[in-house]
């Protein structure tokens, strides 16, 4: 499980009690989540420590958990942009499926397979 955040400035104030105040800024990219997003699905797929857990259990699921505050279909329509066109540098085959939970307006979390893609 990975949590993904429109900033790491967001991340700190959500999770360290020190950051008392983080500034939200309209000038960011549109598609800066997504980014975050595709760079950490990414780095989950190449990253050689699962080696040992895939060689005992198998397959895995990795969960992105969307923490932006901020997000919305806007965001969620540039996270489907991105991914449309994603190719992994080195996917190590230790996930089964990869799934983006988010959340909308208040609504239920979703959890949306976005690796591998459906052909």
């Amino acid at each position: 499980m990975s949590d993904i955040y429109l900033k790491e400035e967001q991340a700190k104030f959500l999770n360290v009690a020190p950051e008392k105040s983080f500034r939200f800024s309209g000038s960011g990219p549109l598609d800066e989540t997504a980014l975050r997003l595709v760079a950490k699905l990414d780095e989950k797929l190449s990253k050689q420590s699962y080696a040992r857990v895939y060689a005992d259990r198998g397959k895995g699921i990795l969960l992105l958990t969307c923490q932006d505050l901020l997000f919305d279909a806007v965001n969620l329509a540039q996270v489907h942009q991105t991914l449309a066109s994603f190719r992994a540098l080195n996917d190590r085959g230790f996930f089964q499926r990869v799934y983006f939970e988010y959340q909308l307006h208040g609504e239920d979390r979703i959890y949306e397979v976005v690796y591998p893609r459906k052909a």
